[in-house]
């Protein structure tokens, strides 16, 4: 818990006494993926080979993206539209120099694991994944800035280097 705590931060925008968005991103480095596996594995009751197989798919996912765990909600659900290809919001992630854009995706996952994984994460924030074209290895060895923005608002977070190494 405290670890996700750590590697989370949330924003909520008002205009007025009048909720405009509220979106917690959380981001998917070496110690949150590794430990989300461990819960999973703990839980699953995966074997050694079946927990090794999956860190190693983790582990070649980080090589070449960013991932980071975003709850988004906003009050007008035509608002909520991060994963549509004509969105009203834009997401970056500025590291080492380098701004990406993001790809999201809607996370499918039942929300009963996913407030096991994330315990800050609620049924009122549909989930998504977003993903970066740059290694977690170089989000993790720098400051990260990643910027949500759209005409109705915009929420900057940012996230310190952080090393990232953790073994299973």
């Amino acid at each position: 818990s405290q670890l996700i705590e750590d590697s989370s931060r949330t924003k909520k925008r008002y205009e007025g006494f009048y909720n405009k968005f509220e979106v917690s991103v959380t981001v998917l480095n070496t110690a949150v993926q590794t430990t989300k596996l461990a819960r999973q594995a703990y839980y699953l009751e995966l074997s050694r080979t079946e927990a090794l197989d999956r860190r190693e798919k983790i582990f070649q996912e980080m090589s070449t993206a960013s991932d980071f765990f975003l709850g988004f909600y906003a009050p007008e659900r035509e608002v909520d539209d991060l994963h549509r290809g004509n969105s009203i919001w834009k997401i970056y992630l500025e590291v080492n120099g380098s701004r990406y854009e993001g790809k999201v995706l809607k996370d499918t996952t039942k929300f009963t694991e996913l407030s096991y994984l994330y315990p800050n994460f609620t049924r009122f924030h549909p989930p998504y994944k977003v993903s970066f074209p740059v290694p977690m290895s170089v989000t993790e060895k720098h400051e990260a800035t990643l910027t949500l923005t759209s005409h109705i608002g915009s929420a900057v977070f940012q996230f310190p280097a952080s090393g990232g190494s953790a073994e299973l």
